[in-house]
């Protein structure tokens, strides 16, 4: 041990005297300071400590006894171990923070020693079971470990291996886990359910349950899983798991306790060192149950099957069917309202199609009350004679189950022979007539029906009715042929009427003069009527005797004629005046049974004619009476202007009146026109390219189109042409006419030009005059108009198109209903039009395509049109209301989390921007995050938006990238949807944490204070980083005024939250003075925390310039005389070094030259800042020096603990300094004493004492 350790040993032991007188005192100190120190021993064992910075080392305890050191009755643990504890001292305490100790070589306390003890404390010694002297005693060692002191050595029972145990075992809990891996979790549980968490980071083993539960089972199933169950009694709420090996009356503490005299003591309790934080949340569910019964007979009905359904699903989250008791349940199900709805029902009964909403209350049961229809359908039957037709009332049916005889019901038909069974089960029944009218016979077909639920089924039933038969036997009175014998009457007619003599049937007689007629309906009363035989006289009718029980009977009747005689005039006519022609000699000849009949005439002579004329009137009488029988009239002159008439006039005498006059009209010339009526008319559709339906029009025959005719100014006859188009104008009297087109189908534009047409005479055998004309039609038109609107968008410029198609509503001329038979493209708001459509009736317009930006309205506006109320070949149909498209819109979420946890993050501002097609920007609004970290972005329209972060959270760092997003149209969002997650409607959004950077820059050594050549390491302390995230860290080299000399950087992954990083540095060449370390933080280039402050001393070395200058003495003068044995000493003065051991070299040069003379000195001294020190240079004999000047030479160098030389710190070495120089000179001549012999042996005696001084100097 040197000289200084020595001192310094000295110097404890005087400290330690101290304290103890110093005790006698604290009585009065007890007042101030109120935290006493007791000292319980009972251990046996001790531990020799080394400070390796010092080279210091003792053994701790004497007589190898320790005990607890306690304060106020609680365990404390020593920081000062060169200092004695003195029980029954009370101490002062103060927080324990940086720099709050400072041991007794001036060393403060680092933060980080700080963060080691509190591990060592908490996990060596408050959650070990072992509270035993021993373990006490190792955990004081680990301690003092930390502070620098290191064991070197244990004995009296303590040991290594123990102590590594200790030390290895707190060591691996200093950077694990403080949490349990499911900390900060959200769970949420229906009663009853359970989940079971298991902790990877291994600190199950050291928490407890929570004490107050919540009304949650909490069981641990092993170290490191843990089951939950919710109970009815569970409670929502945040549950503390702490440590479990802690006492209750554990409190937080951080206290250092101090006296002037005394040993330092500290106390740390973390409490919160281990803890996890659980969420939990429980969902107490209700229950629904649904009673089904009928809703006319009030009876269950199972089998019923009900969906339950979420407000705004259309998907049933589960079904449920009715039981026997007509029940059915939804249990546990969440506590809120419900939808429930009929999904499927029995056979026999309709669906129940009412929706039923139902608020379900936690642990209780909703009933709900559903009633069914029963599936019913009628029968209607109608009754007619199956002749006739007609209705039948009165007639009784009856309703049979198959294969069944007896009726369930009866039913009689109406008035209008209609009959009802209403209200029956939907199956096959039968229906069976069971009495009938008294005139019909009874229908025995059975008619099966089959009864739909709620519809009415007819069924159609007929009755023939009873029949009869008429007989005659005709007689003649006379043949007509002049033989006077009575004949058979055969082949004459008898007609059977009714009361109104309409004819029912008709049947001849027969060679015999016998007929029969054909069966006819009792319901009809008739009457027999004669068509009497050419040349006899009717008789008159003869009603029927009927008698309705006699079905199929004949009733016969003996019917006799007598013959008939007339004279014939005839009466020339216009046969369409009907007015007498008063011509002369229009001549004809007479005809009977195909031979031509005479006469005799008696004027002006008897002579016959078979050519008969008539007179001045236009008439001629035949001289002679004619028999019965029919008769022929030919003409064979025509009067003038008429037609000759090319038929024969038949002429029947009768018999009934004297004179027969008949009239034998001829026909005018005429004059006829005929007019073919084309247009253009629609034969086909055809589509085209767009599917739009194009008419194929031909010019074809126009039926439909009406024409006048004129005869002097007037109207004379209106036609309308046929199917092929063709109008004629016959029969026309000869002369000047006007034609002119008066109406069109309404399709068609009417052509009223008025035309001349003259009609001329013809020769006496041709009818008509005849002229042919052609006149075209051109088809109307109709237009659509309407008013398209797009609403106009606050932020974007949006396409303003949209495709609009024209349907038929009906089926239109060949047109299928729902036809496309127009398009129009829309190009922003404004009137549109589909042009020119040659069709008319209801139509709908349908928007088919738009932007897309916007909502497609595909509603159908209907519109009617009709070319029947236009007489306008092109009119134009009005939509009066504006067809509007909506923007799209949609919603969208913004999620910020934390980015490590993943913990939701409120009050986080954003601003919202809507980014145009231009990409130019319109900002729409601000926004801040809720409780939930939520920002719901409602109702946007259609577009790109960004979200930008304008204000983060405090303590975290702001995001710089724009959340870009697009609104579709249609998104909606869940807000009861709490994921993270992100999605094409969720933007999660992460901020880290603003990092904090803490630097401590020393020397190489660990020093504040170093020289040129000495590296500097700086440490950068880094908190808060984002997991796998990349960082830069920046570390800068500054002169004291910010000048910059040297950066480093290193990039990095951070794999935890926390990370320390080294770098080194050399000293700028010539650099002395403060340098000052910062640091800087990036990460993506954007600088996130930094360290930096000149004045800052943690941040600052101080680079020495060691200087030293030396004074050289030879026997305490700058002169001596050769031969002389001098001490040779050179003073060195020395500046700016540090504290601590350095090696001098010291050697002798001959003045102004670098020749060495004798052997170089070195030495380690040890230096403090600046001083002087006397340095001898005790192997040179400078009684050998020859006579000369010489100058003593120095060099300074760095030792290490080893006493190893090393850098060259600084040096003298001018070999013409003068201070630096002694002189060496020649002896002189001089005569010689006693005393002064005296002199020189006492000279000598002391010289030899001295060195013998110096030896034992030297060896001790």
């Amino acid at each position: 041990m040197n000289y200084k350790k020595r001192i310094k040993k000295t110097l404890l032991s005087l400290i330690a005297l101290t304290g103890l007188c110093t005790s006698l005192g604290n009585a009065s100190q007890a007042q101030a300071n109120t935290y006493l120190l007791t000292d319980e021993h009972g251990g046996t064992g001790n531990v020799k400590l080394y400070h390796k910075a010092y080279n210091y080392n003792w053994w701790v305890y004497t007589e190898n006894s320790f005990g607890f050191l306690k304060i106020n009755g609680e365990v404390v643990f020593c920081v000062d171990p060169p200092t004695n504890a003195i029980p029954g001292t009370y101490y002062s305490s103060e927080e324990i923070r940086e720099g709050a100790l400072v041991d007794h070589f001036g060393t403060k306390i680092t933060q980080q020693q700080i963060d080691e003890i509190k591990n060592t404390i908490f996990w060596g010694w408050d959650m070990s079971e072992d509270k035993s002297y021993d373990r006490y005693f190792y955990v004081q060692t680990k301690i003092w470990d930390i502070l620098g002191w290191t064991p070197q050595e244990f004995r009296a029972g303590t040991s290594w291996d123990s102590y590594n145990a200790v030390s290895d075992f707190v060591n691996g809990k200093l950077n694990g886990e403080r949490a349990t891996s499911w900390h900060n979790e959200n769970h949420t549980l229906k009663v009853g359910e359970s989940i079971t968490l298991t902790d990877t980071n291994q600190v199950s083993p050291y928490i407890s349950n929570p004490t107050d539960t919540k009304g949650w089972i909490f069981e641990k199933i092993n170290d490191s899983q843990l089951k939950i169950t919710a109970t009815k009694d569970s409670q929502d709420a945040t549950f503390v798991f702490r440590p479990k090996s802690l006492p209750d009356n554990y409190t937080p503490a951080s206290l250092l306790f101090t006296y002037p005299t005394s040993q330092n003591v500290m106390m740390f309790r973390d409490p919160d060192r281990l803890f996890s934080l659980l969420k939990l949340n429980v969902i107490k569910n209700g229950h629904i149950k649904i009673v089904k019964s009928d809703e006319k007979n009030g009876k269950v009905l199972a089998g019923v099957e009900f969906g339950l359904f979420a407000n705004g699903n259309d998907t049933p989250i589960k079904t449920a069917v009715t039981n026997k008791n007509g029940e059915a349940f939804f249990n546990d199900v969440e506590a809120k309202e419900w939808i429930v709805k009929e999904t499927k029902t029995i056979q026999t009964h309709r669906l129940n199609r009412q929706t039923f909403k139902v608020n379900v209350v936690p642990n209780e049961t909703a009933t709900v009350k559903v009633t069914n229809a029963p599936k019913e359908g009628n029968i209607k039957i109608v009754k007619t004679d199956d002749e006739t037709k007609k209705v039948l009332s009165g007639v009784e049916f009856g309703l049979y189950e198959k294969g069944s005889n007896k009726p369930v019901a009866t039913a009689t038909t109406n008035e209008k022979g209609e009959a009802y069974f209403n209200n029956y089960f939907p199956k096959e029944w039968d229906i069976k007539e069971t009495r009938t009218l008294e005139t019909y016979r009874l229908n025995e077909q059975v008619y099966s029906v089959q009864i739909k639920d709620g519809q009415t089924t007819t069924v159609n039933a007929t009755n023939v009715s009873k029949k009869y038969k008429v007989s005659v036997s005709k007689h003649l009175d006379q043949g007509l042929d002049g033989s006077g014998t009575r004949q058979a009457g055969k082949g004459i007619q008898f007609d059977l009427v009714d009361s109104s003599n309409k004819v029912i049937t008709s049947f001849i007689t027969d060679e015999n003069g016998y007929g029969v007629s054909q069966e006819i309906s009792y319901n009809t009363p008739t009457w027999l009527v004669e068509h009497a035989p050419t040349g006899y006289k009717a008789t008159e009718p003869i009603q029927v005797a009927l008698d309705s029980s006699k079905d199929n009977h004949t009733y016969h009747y003996v019917v006799e004629n007598n013959a008939k005689k007339s004279y014939l005039q005839l009466i020339k006519t216009d046969v369409e005046t009907g007015q007498n022609i008063p011509a002369s000699g229009v001549r004809f000849k007479l005809y009977k049974n195909g031979k031509q009949v005479s006469q005799q005439v008696t004027y002006p002579a008897i002579q016959t004619i078979d050519v008969f004329e008539t007179d001045k009137n236009g008439q001629v009488t035949f001289p002679q009476q004619l028999t019965y029988g029919d008769y022929e009239i030919e003409e064979v002159q025509a009067p003038t202007g008429y037609v000759l008439s090319d038929k024969r006039l038949a002429v029947n005498i009768s018999g009934n009146e004297t004179v027969v006059t008949v009239k034998f009209a001829n026909t005018p010339q005429k004059g006829q026109l005929q007019i073919t009526k084309t247009g253009s008319k629609i034969v086909s559709w055809v589509k085209d390219g767009n599917g739009v339906n194009v008419p194929n029009i031909q010019n074809l025959p126009l039926a439909g189109v009406t024409f006048e005719l004129i005869k002097d100014g007037k109207v004379v006859e209106q036609q309308t042409t046929n199917d092929k188009g063709i109008v004629e104008f016959t029969n026309k009297p000869l002369g000047k006419y006007q034609y002119r087109e008066v109406s069109a189908p309404k399709e068609y534009v009417v052509d009223n030009t008025v035309r001349d047409i003259t009609f001329t005479p013809q020769a006496q055998i041709v009818k008509v005059d005849s002229h042919s004309v052609s006149v075209h039609n051109k088809r109307k038109t109709i237009s659509v108009q309407f008013n398209k609107q797009f609403e106009k968008s606050k932020y974007f410029k949006n396409e303003q198109k949209a495709t609009f198609g024209l349907y038929t509503a009906k089926t239109a001329e060949g047109l299928p209903a729902n036809s496309l038979v127009g398009l129009a493209q829309v190009n922003g708001s404004g009137t549109y039009t589909f042009g020119n459509l040659p069709i008319d009736g209801e139509f709908y317009l349908k928007e088919i395509t738009t932007g897309e930006a916007y909502s497609l309205n595909d509603s159908k506006i209907g519109v009617s049109s009709s070319f029947a109320t236009s007489g306008s070949p092109a009119q134009t149909v009005v939509v009066e209301k504006p067809i509007v498209n909506e923007l799209k819109r949609g919603d969208h979420e913004l999620v910020k989390v934390e980015a490590n946890s993943k913990e939701r993050i409120e009050g986080v501002e954003f601003k919202l921007v809507a980014v145009l097609e231009n990409n130019s920007e319109i900002e729409v609004g601000h926004y801040s995050t809720d409780k939930n970290g939520r920002i719901v972005f409602e109702n946007l329209e259609y577009g790109n938006y960004y979200a930008e972060e304008t204000k983060p959270a405090e303590g975290f760092l702001a995001t710089i990238q724009k959340f870009f997003f697009t609104i579709k149209g249609g998104e909606k969002l869940d807000k009861n949807n709490h994921s993270t997650e992100a999605t094409a409607t969720r933007t999660v959004v992460e901020n880290e944490r603003q990092p904090l950077i803490h630097t401590e820059a020393t020397t190489q050594t660990g020093g504040k204070k170093g020289y040129v050549f000495e590296k500097h390491i700086e440490r950068a302390d880094m908190t808060n980083l984002t997991i796998g995230k990349k960082y830069t860290v920046v570390a800068t080299q500054y002169d004291s005024n910010g000048k910059v000399y040297a950066t480093q950087k290193r990039e990095f992954v951070a794999d935890k939250a926390i990370r320390t990083e080294f770098f080194e540095f050399t000293v700028p060449v010539g650099y002395t003075g403060n340098i000052v370390y910062g640091e800087d933080l990036y990460r993506d280039k954007e600088k996130v925390a930094t360290h930096f402050d000149l004045k800052n001393e943690k941040q600052t070395v101080e680079v020495l310039k060691p200087t030293i200058n030396t004074f050289a003495k030879i026997g305490g003068k700058k002169v001596m005389t050769v031969g002389e044995k001098q001490e040779l000493v050179d003073t060195l003065t020395y500046k700016d070094f540090k504290d601590g051991k350095v090696l001098v070299r010291t050697w002798l040069v001959k003045f102004g030259t670098n020749e060495v003379v004798g052997e170089p000195v070195e030495q380690i001294l040890e230096l403090d800042g600046s001083g002087e020190v006397k340095v001898k240079l005790d192997k040179i004999d400078t009684s050998k020096l020859p006579v000369g000047k010489y100058t003593i030479m120095e060099q300074v160098f760095e030792v290490n603990k080893n006493g190893e030389k090393g850098n060259l710190i600084s040096e003298h070495v001018d070999s013409k300094d003068e201070n630096q120089s002694f002189e060496v000179k020649p002896m002189l001549p001089k005569t010689g004493t006693q005393e002064s012999g005296m002199t020189i042996l006492a000279g000598s005696i002391a010289l030899i004492g001295a060195l013998v001084l110096l030896k034992k100097k030297q060896q001790n």
